[in-house]
This record gives structure tokens, sequence and C-alpha cells, in this order.
């Protein structure tokens, strides 16, 4: 028996039309349980993505569990999915708690609440403080109102939302994530960096929360305010700890992990006897000769990065905080040691013409990263462009955040193209992208020399011309 059933929804069918080639770990709710755990109240995960449940398998889970309170999550995509899940499970269960928490309630708290009124309570902001000092409110009988970082409709009506949580400035003091009640045997990485390695083989880490940087388009910063980071020795323990529990690639998931030379070549050094292999996200305004050697020396196999725009007005406009000619250098360096890179490119900025939108194309071919992903601009709650858009009443009124994934241009629009045109740029970039010689020869080439990699090639081009 459990007090606490914390669920991840399944998504990927419904989301993306098919089951997908990557499987990740819901960190966030294993942060949640390892740190409820640490406060002796027994908790489960039901990773429903991973497990491909249907919506009456999950709710007949819950109903069958003894857990009075049920906790859910997620972003905007599938907020829609969630809210679903929710009201099914209150009708089934009325005297469950259900809490909600992520992203998309933190950024839409009123609204979500209203739209979903089988929501008992929201979290907003960083949980793990929260919603134990929620739990415990509850099962003493205490008022609520009192309980930092909470929303809630009450009997009235009336929406009511305490004084927002403090920071947990030391990242130190959280326990490790609760990866054991995880399925841990059915996750894989995205396929870019798909080396053979997955379930128990294959992991995933945060290093740091937030973001020193105030990009336009991104929720980070409402998210989690600001940077924080975890120091090295915790780090390295947990990155040890997985290791000897037979974890041989991970996927580091801070939003910037390169944003200090120094630090990164200290992990490194500590990491290089583990002899793992890795990648992670990173900025070109940030990345030095020392830094990348460093980390091809630890096992790093490749990075994410976004380069957004062609354009270096454009990247202004978006408060990238990088230029095209620093993007050229990085790129420059990452092929020097022969790294892999997954480029991300932006279509349908808010002030994108299509001339920028050319230009993002050309430097795409131009600086060459190994894959290309080409998104159609969404703008996320809790973005500064989401707030862009409603001024200039650009988001219909009755909006679906079931539209928001990156590859719809339902809810895009420029001050020049109109959402089919930006929709049709996006597959323009695709083709012109993939569908070039010199590509085609240099993957050729690549294959010849790592068959091994043919499958996964295949199949990353095979889903981005797809989309």
């Amino acid at each position: 028996m459990s007090e606490v059933f914390l669920i991840n929804p399944n998504y990927m069918e419904e989301l993306y039309g098919r089951r997908v080639m990557s499987v990740h770990p819901p960190l966030g709710l294993a942060y949640l349980a390892s740190y409820l755990q640490k406060k002796e109240i027994s908790v489960e995960i039901l990773d429903a993505n991973a497990l491909n449940l249907s919506e009456g398998e999950i709710v007949k889970r819950v109903v069958n569990s003894e857990s009075k309170f049920i906790g859910i999550g997620s972003t905007s995509a599938i907020a829609e999915i969630s809210f679903r899940l929710c009201e099914k499970i209150k009708r089934e269960s009325p005297f469950k708690v259900i809490i909600y928490g992520g992203i998309h309630i933190s950024c839409l708290t009123e609204d979500s609440l209203r739209k979903c009124p089988a929501i008992d309570y929201a979290v907003i902001g960083e949980g793990e403080f929260i919603l134990y000092n929620l739990i415990k409110a509850i099962k003493a009988g205490k008022t609520i109102k009192k309980i930092k970082g909470v929303a809630f409709i009450n009997k009235k009506g009336k929406f009511i939302q305490t004084q927002a949580e403090d920071l947990i400035e030391n990242l130190n003091v959280l326990p490790f994530p609760a990866r054991d009640l995880l399925p841990t045997h059915l996750y894989r990485p995205s396929s870019e960096f798909d080396m053979g390695f997955r379930g128990k083989e294959y992991g995933e880490i945060l290093t740091s929360r937030g973001c020193p940087n105030k990009c336009v388009y991104c929720s980070s910063a409402h998210f989690w305010k600001r940077i924080r980071i975890r120091g090295i020795e915790d780090i390295y323990e947990e990155i040890k700890n997985l290791n000897e529990k037979g974890v041989k690639y991970l996927t580091f998931l801070d939003d910037t992990f390169t944003i200090s030379e120094k630090r990164v070549i200290e992990l490194c050094n500590k990491i290089r006897p583990l002899k793992l292999k890795w990648d992670c996200y990173a900025r070109v305004n940030n990345l030095t000769d020392k830094m990348i050697r460093a980390m091809k020396d630890a096992g790093c196999l490749g990075m994410r990065i976004g380069f957004e725009s062609g354009n270096d007005d454009m990247l202004k406009k978006i408060k990238k905080n990088t230029t095209i000619d620093q993007a050229r250098k990085a790129m420059k360096i990452i092929k020097k040691y022969n790294l892999k890179t997954f480029g991300f490119f932006m279509i349908g900025l808010p002030e994108d013409t299509r001339e920028t939108i050319e230009q993002t194309i050309s430097f795409a071919i131009e600086i060459e990263p190994t894959f290309a992903s080409f998104a159609i601009t969404t703008p996320f709650p809790g973005t500064e462009m989401f707030q862009d858009y409603i001024d200039k009443n650009w988001l219909p009124k009755n909006m679906n955040p079931h539209n928001m994934t990156l590859h719809s241009s339902d809810l895009t629009r420029t001050d020049q193209l109109n959402s089919s045109e930006i929709l049709e740029y996006y597959r323009k970039a695709k083709r012109a992208f993939y569908l070039r010689p010199r590509y085609f020869y240099r993957i050729i080439g690549y294959l010849f020399r790592h068959p091994n990699e043919l499958k996964i090639y295949s199949l990353r081009l095979l889903s981005k011309l797809k989309k």
C-alpha cells in the first residue's frame, strides 16, 4: 500500500500519431517520489507512457490502489490528455485527492483549474517541498491557505493561490531520483544518439535546474526562476551509482550543460574512469576547444544545440544571446573532435519573413549538423512569446493546448506569414536539408565506416521526413 500514487500519462500515440522511437523516464516524478520517501511517505509511480497503458487501464489501477493522493503533471502539449484522465479518476474515485503539477498548470493556473474541476489542488513550480507540505497539511486537517505554492478553487467557486514557495537553493539536499520505482527496462534514448544502449543500460540525469538566459520562446525561466547548480561530488555520486547499476549511456538533461568551462572539465575528469558514453544540451556561445576536448575524452558522443535562426537580427529579437558567427566557430570545433550534433531550428518566429526563413534553411545547410530538427514556432504558456501573441490577439479564444507540439502550425503566424505558409516552409526546410546529394553521400560515407549505426540513421531520417 502506498499513500501517494504518481502518474505519467500515456501520451505518445495520441500526441504523435504513433509510438515514437524514444521513451524517457519521468525524472520529475522520480524526484518527487524520492523526497516523499525521505519524509517517510510511501509512494509508487505508474509510468503509463512507458507501459503503453490505455486510460481505462490507468483508471483501473488507480481505483484499485489504496492511495489517497493521486499526483499527475504535464506540459502544455499533453494537458488535455491529463485533464481527461483526472476527470475519469474523479468519477470513479471521488474521495481520492488529485494533485496536479508541472509547467502547464504553473503558467495557466486558474484557467487549468476551471477547465478541469476534478483537480483538487495545483502545485505551482518546483514541487518537492510543496507536495510534501500539502500532503502533510491535508493529513493533519490543517488549512491549505497557509501552504506555500498551492492553488485551488474553494467551495464557493473562488480561485485561491497561496504565496509562492521559496526556491530550493541547495539542490544537493534532494535525494537522487527514485528510479527503482520506474520500469527502467523500457526506456530508450532518442534515435540520434541511440548506440544500442537501452533499458537498464540507459539513464538520464539533471545536474542543474533553470537557465541563465531569457529566450522569448522558452518557459524554463518562468518555471525554474533562475539557475541553480548541483555540486560536482553530488553529481558524481549519482553517476557512479547509476554506473554500478548497469548504466552505460547517459543523457544530461540540463537546459545548458556547458554553462561553465571549469565545471564541465572538472566533471569530465571525475567521470572519465567510468568509461560512460553520453550526450548533452549545449549553447554555441560558451563552447571552447578546451571544453569540447575534455568532453570527448570523457565519453561524450555529441550534443543538442539550439541554433534557432540563420539571421542575427532574429536572434537578437528572440533574446537568444548568440550570433551566427559564434555558431560557425562552435561547429568548427565540434567537427574537429568528430562529435555528433543535433541542431534545432525554428520556422515562423514572430518577426520572421520569407527572407529570414530562407536564411535559416541556408544556414542549417551551411553548418550541416549531423541531424537538423526544424520546428514550427509555438507560443508556449509561460513564455514572453505567449504574452506577445495575446497582446496581438493572435491566439484563438478557444485555444487547444493539444496543438502545442512544435510540428503543428495551428497556433503560429507572423506579421507577414499565415499558418499555412509557415507549414509549407517547415516542410520545405526538411526537404532542403535532408534530400541533398551532399548530405546523402556524407551519411553513406559515415555508415560505411560505422555500419552498426545503419538502423539508427534510417529511423531518424524517416522520422524527420514524416513529421
